[in-house]
């Protein structure tokens, strides 16, 4: 089996696969989000009615509000949500931290998120993150130029199709997305295309072709430098592909060292690949709001507007007859008085309104709209609002674990890699990573979010419990024969994510101590009077 025939293989599984998903994963976007709905392509001038089957607009809200949420709390725009730190295999013999190595970190870290600040990381995973509402969310992070070391899109899950690995992690990705014939070569200077090709689009270079973009794992040739020899060697890498879908046009193949791709899901049930996000657990209750509101829309129009019942000497046919607003039923009448007058409407029910309002409540629950309380409700104290911080954070904590590693984690390793790739004008790589990975064992990432935060202050709560216990038991004076105030300090600023340099070393705290000893001495001397000369 060819590299072609293989592609179209592993896609044709693939796409089989997904299509058990098309349709949850539409109703999905039907109720929540019916302008971003893709799974349903739209005829040429035709009008787009995706909002016609939503009477209710909480969950189209509340996943607005869970975006910008989750936004807030994983990565906040043009912040730095993450930090660089040693691994096992880059601290010292003693277990302690390099101060070299920690300094290249700190360089790393700041030019990394220098050049993601000036990409279009923001934008892109705010749209990913409407994605992983429902299920699944995908990032495509490419090197750039020096100009813009990033490119990042997100892609929609309507076009995705993914598979994992043994590792349970995303390995596989293709998508299908229509490119203008224009922006081939732009996109992909290596692209070979055939002559068919080029014949069909060579008077209209602005219409689009379909392509199926791909990459899976693979057999490649890695080329590194070790002691400045070059080396070759067959590693385990990812296989690129384009295709052309009219023709079967195999445009690009290559081989690459590492996937580009960030796939991120908010939960997964074993064996699947396709993430459930929190819209897909409340789709039961936005339906029957939905359905309870369209109810009540047509209740209150019967009765602002009830039907006529018409006297008519004819029969009746029931197969004709509508039950609308405003409308004439014709009936055989034989009471007196006027042959029209309106057909009274059922009494309406104030049951269904509380129903109502019990469902928005769930549904704003499950999307974490309001993680400390409503807008308008009373103030609540420091400790009120920290209880709600720390039942948020139990609440969600399972799936920002998996966030933090498919989304933070990831975003950090493909987009060091990439930069890797990347030439400034100066003609070196604009980070060298230097065979070192993200792996938790060289380079381990720290969140930085205020979800992280906030966990972290249960230590520091902790830390400073013990110090005011031992200082109500020793008092002041001998509270440092039980706390290491200097380590204690090291300490808290680990847990604050303070950056190096901040809390002094240990080396530098025992040069400040012996700094103070001597000035208290000489202190001392100066303060001591000298005693008097002998007479005689």
């Amino acid at each position: 089996m060819n590299v072609k025939e293989k592609f179209l293989a592993t896609f044709k599984t693939l796409e089989s696969r997904k299509q058990q998903w098309d349709s949850t994963y539409e109703e999905v976007y039907e109720y929540c989000m019916p302008q971003r709905n893709l799974f349903s392509e739209a005829v040429n001038g035709a009008k787009r009615d995706n909002a016609q089957v939503v009477f209710d607009s909480t969950a189209v809200n509340g996943t607005q509000k869970f975006v910008s949420n989750i936004q807030n709390v994983l990565v906040p725009p043009m912040k730095k949500w993450a930090r660089l730190k040693a691994g096992m295999f880059l601290k010292n013999e003693d277990g302690q931290d390099d101060p070299k190595v920690l300094k290249e970190l700190e360089i790393m870290e700041n030019r990394l998120f220098d050049c993601l600040h000036a990409s279009a990381f923001d934008q892109a995973v705010s749209e990913a993150l409407y994605d992983v509402a429902a299920g699944t969310g995908a990032l495509l992070i490419r090197p750039g130029t020096n100009r813009q070391p990033l490119l990042v899109e997100a892609v929609p899950i309507a076009k995705l199709y993914i598979a994992t690995g043994a590792d349970n992690t995303v390995d596989t990705v293709f998508r299908k997305m229509k490119v203008q014939y224009r922006n081939i070569m732009d996109t992909w200077p290596d692209a070979k295309i055939p002559k068919e090709m080029q014949e069909a689009y060579a008077q209209k270079p602005m219409d689009e072709c379909e392509l199926i973009e791909g990459m899976y794992p693979a057999e490649v040739t890695a080329t590194y430098m070790v002691g400045g020899v070059q080396k070759t060697e067959k590693v385990m890498g990812f296989k690129y592909c384009i295709l052309a879908t009219k023709g079967d046009h195999l445009l690009v193949e290559r081989d690459e060292e590492f996937l580009p791709w960030v796939v991120f899901r908010w939960s997964v049930v074993a064996g699947e690949w396709y993430g459930r996000g929190p819209l897909l657990y409340a789709l039961p209750d936005i339906k029957t709001l939905n359905k309870s509101i369209e109810f009540d829309l047509k209740a209150a129009a019967m009765t602002g507007q009830p039907p006529l019942l018409v006297g008519d000497d004819g029969v009746m046919s029931l197969e004709n007859m509508k039950l609308e607003p405003a409308i004439a039923i014709p009936v055989y009448w034989d009471m007196a008085g006027p042959k029209i007058q309106y057909l009274n409407p059922p009494p309406y029910s104030n049951l269904q309104r509380i129903i109502v309002e019990d469902l928005r409540k769930n549904i704003n629950e499950m999307l974490f709209t309001d993680p400390l309380g409503p807008i308008d409700a009373p103030v609540k104290t420091a400790t009120e609002q920290t209880i709600r911080q720390q039942e948020y954070a139990n609440r969600s904590g399972s799936s920002f674990g998996r966030l933090f590693r498919e989304l933070v984690a990831k975003t950090v390793d493909v987009s060091l890699k990439c930069l890797e790739k990347v030439i400034d004008p100066e003609g070196n790589p604009m980070i060298e990573l230097n065979m070192f990975r993200v792996n938790g064992l060289e380079i381990d990432v720290q969140s930085l979010s205020p979800l992280a935060t906030l966990q972290e202050e249960e230590e520091i709560l902790s830390l400073m419990r013990y110090s005011r216990h031992m200082m109500e038991i020793k008092g002041p004076e001998m509270l440092e024969t039980v706390l290491n105030t200097a380590e204690y300090a090291r300490k808290i600023a680990t847990h604050l994510s303070l950056p190096e340099g901040i809390v002094p070393t240990e080396e530098q705290s025992a040069q400040i101590q012996q700094n103070i000893m001597a000035m208290a001495q000489e202190q001392l001397s100066q303060q001591t009077p000298q005693a008097a000369p002998e007479v005689g």
